[in-house]
């Protein structure tokens, strides 16, 4: 053990000491141990076993409260993101992109979110992707929500950098927002175009095929069967491809883009008609790949919100519950 960690074991070692064992003197007494380390030059490891222990002893509403107290006002973060759409909107990609690399460089400098051995930090964007990454990550940390949608900016900064055909930097920005999020789609299915505008086809199906077990919205699982579906008339199989086009109109009717590929199939290989159930669970296996959406996803949002209805957050159920009924075409559940 180093002489680094060795007065961090001590520190910790002499909080434990001081605790009485009764919660809400213990929470105060933490309070005033994670304000008294604040400029320790191992503070964020000090200061986030302070908080784990904190934790153990705090409801829902006192963790967030606390948290609230704690974090650092960061609204000049979305008022940069909001420039930055607003830039795209109006077709100043130029612009928007200075202002992107000054507000990646500056969200860069913040130390406040960084991993340690007691807890990770992620930017989710909504709830069922932290349930997601629970249920996936083999990590033992705990996980912890930064303040600052990492995700949300390193998405939007690559997607610039596809605008400019900056392809290699756009991989490297996308896989450093997988970083922070993990299970975001709509990163995932940026950085899966990119080998798409590069000709690699076969990473564009093996990625596609990975993201199947993020995508539980709808249009996302309707997106993979198109990137399919692309696939399949690269290598002019057919029959898959209308397979593939044909599964993703259950999830996603409208989508345009189908319509176009489907007169584009007819117009090339003639008239092929659509493979049975049976075929279709064929390729579907042959190739790796879900043969109508991903049901333990569908399952998963289900159990999350069964979780919470019986714990009386009807609100959260909800939000869980439409996410598995989006899945589950007609076979609608009910908590």
């Amino acid at each position: 053990m180093n002489d680094k960690n060795e007065e961090y074991e001590k520190i910790i070692s002499d909080i434990k000491n001081g605790m009485t064992g009764e919660a809400q003197t213990d929470v105060g007494y933490l309070k005033d141990m994670y304000r008294k380390y604040e400029k320790h030059s191992d503070a964020q490891r000090i200061q986030g076993e302070c908080i784990r222990m904190m934790f153990e002893l705090m409801t829902e509403g006192e963790k967030a409260e606390f948290l609230k107290e704690i974090t650092p006002d960061y609204s000049w973060v979305n008022e940069a993101l909001n420039d930055v759409v607003k830039k795209i909107k109006d077709g100043n990609i130029d612009n928007a992109l200075e202002k992107m690399e000054a507000l990646v460089n500056r969200v860069e400098e913040v130390d406040m979110y960084k991993d340690n051995d007691a807890c990770e930090y992620h930017s989710f964007d909504e709830p069922f992707e932290e349930i997601l990454f629970r249920s996936t990550a083999k990590t033992k940390k705990e996980i912890r929500q930064a303040a600052i949608p990492y995700g949300q900016i390193y998405r939007l900064y690559g997607s610039l950098l596809i605008e400019k055909r900056q392809l290699a930097e756009a991989r490297e920005i996308f896989i450093k927002g997988m970083k922070w999020n993990p299970v975001s789609f709509a990163i995932w299915s940026e950085y899966i175009e990119i080998y798409k505008m590069l000709g690699d086809m076969e990473r564009f199906f093996l990625l596609t095929n990975t993201a199947f077990g993020i995508a539980f919205h709808a249009k996302d699982t309707a997106r993979c069967y198109r990137n399919l579906g692309y696939y399949f008339i690269e290598k002019k199989l057919y029959s898959e491809a209308v397979g593939c086009y044909m599964v993703s109109r259950e999830f996603e009717p409208d989508a345009a883009t189908v319509y176009q590929e489907l007169d584009y199939i007819e117009h090339t290989a003639g008239s092929v008609e659509p493979p049975s159930n049976e075929l279709f669970r064929e390729y579907a296996e042959k190739n790796g790949f879900p043969p109508h959406g991903n049901p333990g996803i569908q399952e998963l949002a289900l159990t999350a919100a069964r979780q919470f209805s019986r714990q009386g957050q009807k609100r959260i159920a909800e939000y869980f519950l439409s996410i598995s009924n989006e899945l589950a075409g007609d076979k609608k559940n009910k908590i």
